[in-house]
Formats: C-alpha cells, structure tokens, sequence
C-alpha cells in the first residue's frame, strides 16, 4: 500500500491538424508534442510508473454537423510519453437548443484503466457555442486513478467554443 500523500500535476500540449466536412459530418485530426510533470508529496505516495515526461500527442474526431435531430460524436486523444488515452462516444436527440444522450468514455495511462458510462445534456448558447454536464458511473477495469476506493459517480461541465 502506497503512504497518504497529495500532489500536483501540470500538462501542456500543442497540435496542428486539419478537418474535413462532407455529407453531414466532420472528421479532424491532430498530432503535436505534449509535457506532463507530476510532483508528489511524498515522493513514495506516488506510482513509480508515472514520471515527468515529454512525448507525442494525437487527437482524433468524427462528429455529425448542422442541424439533425440525432447528433453523434467520437472522438479520442493517445499521448505517448506516459501513454496516456481518452476516447468518448456520444450520440443523442435534439430537442430546441437542447441536446440529450448516452456516453461511454474510456481513459487510463501506464497506471490505471477506467470505463464510464452515463449520460449527458448539452445547451446550445449560441451558433458556435454550447454548455454540456455529464454524469455516470466510473469502473476502474486496472487499478485506480483516485487514491480514493476507484468505482463511483462521475460528473463534470464543459464549455464549447467551436470556430
């Protein structure tokens, strides 16, 4: 068992890429470097697999656009210094500016692999910009990110700003 401790993380990343629209959907992809640093107090409370790295990133996405009334969207990102990886599927129903849906999300590194699955709601503000919460179950399938028992509830807010 690792000792109590706390620490701090810092990850910096920059890409170019490029997007291509047709028949109703949009297809993007990234690649670029990315920095992760980890600071752990005490240094025995942190996993040893997890250290200051600087590697690759590639982000992907295919997502439906305009205005259908069954939005879709899978997108993922794979980092190569601490091979981190994130991927989430969402489709959903169009109600006015509202948005509602299933999600399934999958994340881990060299130290944990995590499945959720919930739902989430997005509210289009404007033409290019939309708020969206989310909310599920997490199952830590490889160890455990949190430190904190692993399997639980999920939540989070995002803002959107697409251009």
């Amino acid at each position: 068992r690792r000792p109590d401790g706390h620490g701090d993380f810092f990850r910096g990343d920059g890409a170019i890429g490029y997007q291509v629209f047709g028949y109703g959907l949009v297809a993007q992809g990234f690649v670029g470097a990315d920095y992760e640093q980890y600071d752990f107090h005490p240094a025995s409370a942190g996993n040893p697999a997890l250290r200051d790295r600087v590697g690759a990133i590639f982000l992907g996405r295919v997502a439906t656009t305009g205005p259908g009334q069954f939005p879709f969207a899978i997108e993922g990102q794979f980092e190569t210094g601490n091979s981190d990886f994130w991927v989430r599927g969402r489709t959903g129903v169009k109600f006015g500016q509202w948005t509602v849906g299933p999600e399934a999300i999958m994340l881990g590194n060299v130290a944990f692999d995590e499945l959720r699955l919930g739902g989430f709601v997005a509210y289009d503000l404007a033409r290019n910009m939309s708020v969206q919460a989310n909310i599920g179950y997490a199952d830590g399938i490889r160890n455990d990110n949190s430190g904190r028992g692993g399997n639980g509830v999920y939540g989070g807010m995002t803002f959107v700003f697409l251009h």
